[in-house]
């Protein structure tokens, strides 16, 4: 299996259709890859787009440090990502996730907040055995199987 994504100025990008418990519809989310991230986050930008209710959730017990300063993240339950690969579209589960919502009354770190992409992190690749493969001259890289 191979999922191709695009090498750019400001990193490294990922598209796939995101489905949780609940949804009707899949909806897109670009992810951009932050192996320096140990969870995967979706941004509080990709969380309005995919209507999630942060009131359904629970609040994950543990705070994120380092975007906007401290927040408290909420954790989605049964997510799955689909991928469009070389073999077609592939289903890999995830667990959990972490959405992530500034709650204070700075509107200046709000808008912060609202620019900043979600983050496929580490949990992503350590746990499936994937390698990454960059490619600038063509400016892509690829999640591929080990």
């Amino acid at each position: 299996m191979r999922i191709e994504g695009d090498c750019t100025e400001k990193g490294l990008f990922l598209v796939c259709y995101f489905v949780a418990p609940g949804q009707t519809k899949w909806e897109t989310i670009s992810f951009q890859v932050d192996t320096g991230s140990r969870p995967t986050l979706i941004s509080e930008k990709d969380a309005k787009k995919i209507g999630l209710e942060y009131g359904k959730l629970k609040t994950s017990p543990k705070a994120i440090y380092g975007l906007g300063g401290k927040t408290r993240p909420y954790t989605l339950r049964n997510v799955v990502f689909v991928f469009d690969s070389d073999e077609g579209m592939q289903e890999i589960p995830l667990g959990s996730v972490e959405a992530v919502r500034y709650e204070g009354r700075r509107k200046d770190i709000k808008e912060q907040m609202m620019s900043i992409p979600s983050l496929l992190g580490w949990d992503f690749f350590w746990k499936r055995n994937f390698r990454i493969e960059i490619d600038c001259a063509k400016e892509k890289f690829y999640v591929t199987k080990s």
